[in-house]
């Protein structure tokens, strides 16, 4: 089969000819170039799925049918969760494949009139056209989920790639295109905040939520630019006499007259990068501090430093504590960095070699929030560690004996690894707060 172009000519009044004359031209390759254009226009490249262009011109047909109709239809955001790692464990030749199989096990879960188009990314988009009740839509979209449950079998990799979908309704959601992917959105980061792999509706109330956090991330950024965060430094107190053996920094934030609770700011600062910025703000500032103590007269104690996963992985940050130990003068071993349990194991190797790499500076290293997450003792003696610090929660049943033998126990095994160990002190709102050693 081929593509012709045909022109004809009536030529019967023509004595010398009295003919209808027609000539054919074969042009195949050019409706192949305008074909291969238009799939680029409308087509992702990698998954031959719509594009965003086609999406949204789905959506606005899909629109004016309903409205004639009067039904309803769904758009759903669908994220894959923890797509990330294996683009930067296995390569993108591995992360291209999985977003592949991805788009063919939507395609077969969906109906024919539905649509799955990808955005970007790892990032798809699902139109419902004519759907009765919006609990028809959350089935659906339960359904995409449990099938990204299987593993997909990738160059020799059986690999997961769960997602989250967020749902937006129209009319109730939204009656045009940006509103309708606006909250789908919101409703997607609803379902990541609560734990990945869910289905979250869009309700009125996510709007206001997500406002007032993007309010949060712009003044946060200027509290930066303005230097106006604060630390308060909180002691770590020797059980044994009482002494203050260090002074944690803890990051604080008067925000529009209220102080924000670190729950609050941390989260958004690693969401959005800022913890970059503040965890160099926090490093100097503890390090200045205690150089001033000390030009005072005040008894040596040292500061500990919260490091966050997001800092230990930029390529200057070994470079940018050897250059603020340098410039304050202080000592490389009056400095602890406290990285979380769950921040440790997440990529163990890597933050094994970032951890050494502290300590041959000369800094001191503990793992903070023990007994979290999803570690074991034995994890400790493969970390280069200096200090252990206990979770509130195992004092704050301690006058339970059970709980009691527990906490002597793993106190007990620490110390037989040659580590400190801290534990936080419960306290009420009211009462002033301390870690003891």
């Amino acid at each position: 089969m081929i593509w012709v172009e045909a022109t004809a000519c009536n030529l019967l009044d023509n004595p010398d000819v009295r003919a209808i004359v027609i000539n054919y031209r074969d042009v195949t390759d050019r409706k192949e170039t305008e074909q291969q254009l238009e799939r680029l226009a409308y087509r992702d490249s990698l998954t031959d799925l719509p594009n965003r262009f086609l999406f949204q011109d789905r959506v606005i047909h899909a629109i004016e049918q309903s409205e004639r109709r009067k039904r309803s239809l769904a758009l759903m955001y669908l994220d894959l969760d923890r797509f990330k790692l294996i683009n930067d464990s296995l390569g993108h030749n591995i992360g291209d494949s999985i977003l592949k199989a991805v788009a063919l096990r939507l395609r077969s879960t969906l109906r024919l009139e539905d649509t799955v188009a990808r955005l970007g990314g790892d990032e798809f988009a699902i139109l419902l056209p004519e759907i009765l009740r919006a609990e028809d839509a959350g089935v659906v979209a339960r359904k995409l989920l449990d099938g990204l449950q299987e593993p997909f079998a990738v160059h020799g990799h059986q690999l997961y790639a769960p997602g989250s979908i967020g749902v937006a309704i129209y009319p109730d959601d939204g009656d045009d295109f940006a509103s309708l992917l606006k909250n789908a959105d919101s409703a997607l980061y609803r379902a990541k905040e609560l734990g990945r792999n869910n289905v979250q509706m869009f309700t009125a109330t996510m709007n206001e939520r997500y406002r007032q956090r993007l309010d949060v991330e712009l003044s946060l950024r200027k509290a930066i630019e303005q230097k106006s965060l604060q630390i308060h430094y909180q002691p770590i107190i020797n059980s044994m006499n009482g002494e203050i053996r260090t002074f944690e920094a803890l990051l604080r934030w008067n925000h529009e007259g209220t102080q924000l609770s670190p729950a609050i700011v941390i989260p958004i600062a690693e969401e959005t990068g800022l913890i970059v910025a503040i965890g160099d703000f926090v490093m100097r500032q503890a390090c200045t501090d205690l150089q001033r103590w000390r030009a005072a007269g005040l008894t040596p104690v040292g500061v500990s430093v919260n490091l966050s996963p997001l800092e230990m992985r930029q390529p200057e940050f070994l470079t940018r504590v050897a250059e603020t130990i340098e410039s304050t003068g202080v000592r490389a071993s009056d400095i602890q960095f406290e990285v979380t349990e769950s921040a440790a194991l997440d990529n163990l190797e890597i933050t094994r070699n970032i951890l050494a790499s502290l300590r041959r500076l000369g800094c001191r290293i503990a793992v903070d929030d023990f007994g979290t997450g999803q570690s074991s003792l034995a994890h400790l003696k493969h970390l280069p560690l200096d200090t252990v610090k206990l979770d509130r929660e195992f004092l704050r049943n301690s006058s339970v004996p059970t709980d009691l033998s527990l906490l002597g126990s793993i106190i007990d095994l620490v110390h037989s690894l040659h580590l400190e160990v801290v534990a936080e002190q419960p306290f009420e709102p009211w009462q002033r707060p301390g870690q003891i050693a």
